[in-house]
């Protein structure tokens, strides 16, 4: 999720629109699309966002994901993590 306005003076287009549960349980309803991101170095990749709050920046699992890495929850670090593949 990165701020609706960012997104746009980078040139994002939202493609469609999504409702999403809050921890709460509440709905919401914001703008989905695909941006170009890169992270701490690794090459860039294209990467699901989310047209979010003026106040919401956040780098969710799937984005973790394409760019091989996790949080190390004791150093609170990104780190390299090793793929698994898996059977259908």
């Amino acid at each position: 999720m990165i701020p609706a306005s960012m997104l746009r003076v980078l040139h994002v287009t939202p493609l469609e629109r999504f409702s999403y549960a809050l921890a709460d349980g509440s709905l919401v309803e914001y703008d989905f699309g695909m941006a170009r991101l890169g992270i701490e170095g690794h090459p860039e990749r294209y990467c699901p966002v989310i047209f979010g709050p003026e106040d919401q920046h956040l780098v969710g699992a799937t984005t973790l994901e394409f760019f091989n890495l996790m949080v190390d929850p004791v150093d609170g670090k990104l780190v390299r993590r090793v793929p698994r593949a898996r059977p259908f």
